[in-house]
């Protein structure tokens, strides 16, 4: 597990489940088919075993949960970052995402050339690389549109993979007994040093941060990112005009009518609010936090289970400017981010930056 507090293994028919700390077995299970993989969730509250039949066990020996999850055969399952979805590589060569507590397929992420062996996310779960069985080839992959961003051979078969906690190398294990180290923000093709790039430089590149030719956008990444100093002014500027939003000064008194005695009045204010959408949620949200009525919370998780828009180009590029700030991990990408924190923005991009935030080191 990510904390290193518990170990995990199979042999044959029987998985089990270690804590070191202990010095002894915590739990093991046996089964009628082979196990052919297994995955512990970050949080190290779940297990995933697979069975050489195509079927998932999900087991929580801490809180009893055990299920059987049929997902067709699969080659390998990991979690999400966050615990709370299984990724699994299946046989067909596609790669999806299910719900572990429901049993429902969240979504197919993408189909790769071969069918893929092993997997690892990087910590904000927007990337997915992964290697085949048999083709000496690392594929990184953009979770949120299923496009390759780009691949790395290797010279042998990859038999092991992991991802470093600050997302930027990959380790592979091969036969040959060695450890490969990979630089994820490199690129082979010539950069620009740094200082080199105008305003019209950056807008160009800012723009191919959405390229669906991954090459290019990969490209439009790294010399951004080469040319830190002048990237991180020009993001933040970017994020604040494109995402700040200014919150309808009526949702205030439309999520009081949420508990009006008029049901009429209510339906209407619930309308209304949809209507607002995505600038709404953050008062909605403190709403629920609040002293809200039953009828109040009902009606208020109603409106913030509806699917948000899709993502604009311009938001899909912030998203990207917010990651680039990440990498950067610069004193001024730092305290870019911390300004971003105290922004009114798009929910979708506050909560980005918010978890980006937490996530770069104190």
């Amino acid at each position: 597990s990510s904390d290193g507090n518990t170990i995990i293994g199979a042999a044959e028919q029987q998985y089990e489940w270690w804590e070191p700390n202990r010095g002894s077995m915590s739990s093991s299970r046996g089964g009628s088919n082979g196990t052919g993989f297994g995955a512990v969730s970050p949080d190290a509250k779940t297990i995933a075993w697979g069975y050489a039949q195509g079927n998932i066990q999900i087991m929580q020996p801490q809180g009893g949960l055990w299920k059987n999850l049929n997902v067709g055969k699969v080659q390998n399952a990991i979690f999400t970052p966050d615990s709370k979805n299984l990724v699994t590589a299946n046989a067909d060569k596609t790669v999806r995402q299910w719900d572990y507590n429901t049993a429902k397929e969240v979504k197919k992420l993408f189909e790769a050339p071969e069918a893929v062996g092993k997997m690892a996310f990087t910590p904000d779960a927007k990337t997915l690389i992964t290697a085949g069985h048999k083709e000496p080839i690392l594929r990184e992959w953009d979770v949120a549109t299923g496009k390759e961003k780009q691949k790395i051979v290797a010279r042998s078969e990859i038999l092991s993979l992991a991802v470093s906690a600050d997302g930027k190398f990959v380790a592979i294990g091969g036969p040959d007994g060695r450890t490969r180290m990979w630089d994820l923000t490199s690129t082979t093709e010539k950069l620009p040093a740094a200082g080199e790039l105008t305003a019209k430089d950056l807008e160009t590149l800012y723009k191919d941060l959405t390229e669906t030719d991954p090459q290019k956008s990969r490209k439009a990444f790294v010399t951004m990112m080469v040319n830190g100093k002048a990237a991180v002014p020009f993001v933040k500027a970017k994020v604040v005009t494109t995402a700040k939003v200014s919150v309808d000064p009526r949702v205030s008194k439309l999520i009081k009518q949420l508990d009006s005695d008029d049901f009429e009045e209510r339906e209407a204010a619930s309308a209304e609010l949809a209507k607002i959408g995505p600038s709404a949620e953050t008062a909605l949200r403190q709403a629920l936090a609040g002293d809200a009525s039953p009828e109040m919370v009902t009606r208020i998780r109603k409106l913030l289970s509806k699917e948000p828009p899709p993502l604009t180009p311009d938001l899909r590029r912030v998203l990207e400017g917010i990651e680039l700030l990440e990498y950067l991990a610069t004193p001024e990408a730092k305290a870019a981010i911390e300004a971003l924190n105290k922004e009114s923005l798009e929910p979708r991009v506050q909560r980005e930056v918010k978890a980006a935030l937490d996530r770069l080191p104190k």
